[in-house]
């Protein structure tokens, strides 16, 4: 259900702001993660599970260890972050109750680093390659956004 949400509010948000490919699997592994630690998940628990899913792939360019899979690890881990910070004391004591306000804070904190509607990237990031490039950075950090088949 979570991971369903984190395709479903990316999609229409990169449809809606017509971003490109790498933007929205920044916005979507951030969102992703962000929303099991504000479900009540440790940071540990969710970073472990992205971890997981990076293994859980044949696909050439998205191998483990390859830029792409190292980007998706980097966001995962920011998302995660965010949605520690986000979620209320009473979810971390009790797993249950994070609300719709607490999803859309950190909609909000993310849409902030991929640059919300505005077009465009951030400035190229060299230990990732030519084809990657850092999100807007934040209080919170920032994204890097890889464009497939660069």
């Amino acid at each position: 259900m979570i991971q369903q949400k984190a395709l479903d509010v990316s999609n229409r948000l990169a449809d809606n702001f017509r971003w490109s490919t790498g933007r929205r699997n920044a916005f979507r592994h951030s969102y992703w993660m962000g929303l099991m630690t504000v479900h009540g998940f440790t940071y540990d628990d969710a970073v472990t599970l992205g971890v997981a899913h990076e293994k859980d792939t044949d696909t050439q360019g998205e191998l483990p260890g390859s830029a792409d899979s190292n980007a998706d690890l980097h966001n995962n881990s920011v998302g995660a972050r965010i949605g520690v910070d986000v979620r209320p004391w009473y979810v971390a004591a009790t797993g249950v109750g994070a609300t719709a306000k607490h999803e859309k804070e950190l909609e909000d904190r993310l849409m902030l680093m991929v640059g919300g509607g505005v077009p465009g990237r951030g400035p190229a990031a060299p230990e990732k390659g030519p084809a990657s490039y850092i999100s807007v950075c934040t209080r919170d950090g920032w994204l890097i956004m890889i464009e497939p088949g660069k």
